[in-house]
């Protein structure tokens, strides 16, 4: 009930339908192929059912849902190359390319230097000593440039340090992009890792979040649809602008003295396979659940919806004065109008008061009426905790868009210059057009 009560937050308008030539680019692989082989069978085949053309370069080249001469190797950057060449040779005016990245990703040269991150490629050399090639987000960038100079340019990304795709989008006028990870951030947990890559390519078909009706999906919308569907990586994926914004002001990723940060970086030690998902309010990092456990502590939830009505008050009412795109503006007002319809922060406070009753019943028990009654009680609790976990998702992807709001009014109240005005303002009006 929690997850269709979600899907009226946002009312994202999108701009037409997808051009029939638009196309799509999976770059795949890893040693582990099987993962990545079904999140990208998904997206080539999502792509096709909306009428995309789609394209695949994969560490074999040839995975059997590909349609020959469309499947290409992606063991060298020279393989990554031609398959940009193909997928964007037919683009007409007005048609765009989406390439999306699930692969493995290494870590920039420095946390100052993002654009070094890269995209791991994997050879077939039987050598054991032999190491795999990479394209770094910024030999990437220049394969866009060369290729695709006028079309617009998707680009997605759910491998490791995903954030530094951002770099490109800042870099040239016709790209945007989002990520499950920041440039300084692995992607949580090996089983779980496509889970943003799965939501966002559902949203193709799915409409989850495109509840004017209209048939398509932007790239913002797409966005957090993933994010609704990947409580794993909460509070370290972003879109470009977010990105955009981090960077000037200093924030997010970008604020390299801040290691409290709600950003789980591999460069300091963090291990990622027990990562809690911080989230951070006024630069303040609090603690609100584990990803290990899937977020289902009710307490937990509890204090993230707390963050989110703490949030309503610092969102200032005049982004409708701002020059942003009529969708951003739209998208969170309705977030902001929809926590308040729904009821969400007594809807938790009761789930919160429900939780504490039974435990304190369970704590006032004694040893043997505990043994007694165990089956009971963890059933009892079970189903508190799934209802929790139920809630978080859709909490976050809340708090996740009055953040952003936030950090818009931060940005255009710190007097910005004109250019970074101009190049946020492009950035969005990419990320809300239809893919």
């Amino acid at each position: 009930m929690m997850l269709y009560i979600f899907f009226s937050i946002f009312f994202f308008c999108s701009a037409a339908n997808v051009a029939a030539q638009s196309s799509m680019l999976v770059i795949a692989g890893g040693a582990d192929a099987e993962r990545h082989k079904t999140v990208s069978k998904l997206a080539y085949e999502q792509a096709e059912k909306v009428g995309m053309t789609s394209y695949l370069s994969a560490r074999n080249g040839d995975w059997d849902f590909a349609e020959s001469g469309k499947s290409f190797s992606s063991t060298s950057a020279s393989d990554v190359e031609e398959s940009i060449k193909a997928a964007s040779k037919n683009l007409k005016p007005g048609e765009s390319l989406t390439i999306f990245i699930n692969d493995h990703g290494g870590a920039p040269d420095s946390e100052s230097s993002p654009e070094s991150s890269t995209v791991v490629l994997y050879n077939t050399s039987w050598n054991p000593f032999s190491s795999s090639p990479e394209l770094t987000h910024k030999d990437l960038e220049s394969l866009i440039k060369k290729y695709v100079p006028n079309n617009k340019v998707n680009l997605v990304g759910i491998h490791c340090f995903a954030g530094g795709l951002h770099t490109i989008s800042m870099n040239l006028p016709n790209v945007c992009s989002s990520g499950s990870a920041d440039f300084r951030s692995v992607t949580t947990s090996t089983s779980k890792i496509n889970l943003y890559g799965q939501g966002f390519m559902n949203e193709l078909t799915d409409k989850k979040f495109d509840l004017n009706g209209d048939s398509a999906t932007s790239l913002l919308e797409a966005h957090y649809a993933a994010t609704y569907n990947d409580p794993m990586n909460g509070g370290r994926g972003s879109l470009s602008s977010e990105s955009f914004i981090d960077k000037v002001l200093g924030s997010g990723a970008y604020d390299l003295n801040n290691t409290g940060m709600p950003f789980m970086s591999f460069l300091s030690g963090t291990s990622h396979t027990q990562a809690p998902l911080e989230i951070a309010l006024n630069g303040e990092a609090s603690l609100v659940c584990k990803a290990s456990n899937l977020n289902k502590d009710i307490d937990k939830v509890y204090s993230l919806a707390k963050l989110v009505t703490q949030l309503m008050t610092h969102v200032e009412t005049n982004l409708n004065s701002l020059p942003i795109p009529n969708e951003v503006k739209q998208a969170i007002t309705t977030a902001k109008r929809k926590w308040r319809e729904n009821d969400m922060a007594n809807i938790i406070e009761k789930y919160r008061s429900d939780y504490k009753s039974l435990k304190s019943k369970w704590d006032s028990l004694s040893y043997y009426q505990q043994f007694q009654n165990r089956s009971t009680y963890t059933k009892k609790f079970d189903d508190l905790e799934e209802k929790a976990a139920e809630m978080l998702i859709p909490v976050y992807t809340y708090y996740s868009m009055l953040q952003y709001a936030r950090k818009i009014n931060k940005f255009f109240n710190s007097n910005p210059a004109q250019k970074d005005k101009k190049k946020l303002i492009n950035l969005m009006k990419c990320e809300v057009g239809t893919l």
